[in-house]
């Protein structure tokens, strides 16, 4: 069987993409900023050696300041992420009027074999 996939629903993508997007940026920018805090704690007095380095002074990190910011950064990458798969998903819709949209072969599966439990039995006892 064949199947042609003609449009794609933008605003269900969208609410999934957002979604998505802003878990997994804001897990990913948690643990990322959680590194970046360690690296600079661990640092400690290092850092006013290098230049620029008392820009950054003694930098107090809370795990609360950590969590919003990362929020904040996840948000931002869902709505950068949104809008280019929006474009894609506006672009594919455009080129699958003109060209055709993308063709999927489906085959099916006739090896599964239904047995009851009672066949299993009789097999069993002879």
């Amino acid at each position: 069987m064949e199947y042609k996939i003609k449009n794609i629903c933008l605003a269900s993508l969208l609410k999934i993409s957002f979604l998505i997007g802003l878990v997994v940026g804001s897990i990913i920018f948690f643990f990322t900023l959680l590194l970046i805090s360690w690296i600079i704690s661990a640092m400690g007095s290092a850092i006013d050696t290098m230049p620029f380095g008392e820009l950054v002074g003694q930098t107090n990190f809370s795990l609360l300041g950590i969590l919003v910011l990362s929020l904040f950064e996840g948000l931002i990458f869902s709505i950068f992420i949104t809008f280019l798969i929006s474009l894609i998903v506006i672009f594919y819709n455009i080129f699958a009027k003109s060209f055709g949209g993308v063709v999927i072969d489906i085959e099916e599966n006739n090896y599964i074999e239904s047995k009851s439990i009672t066949d299993e039995v009789d097999v069993a006892e002879n």
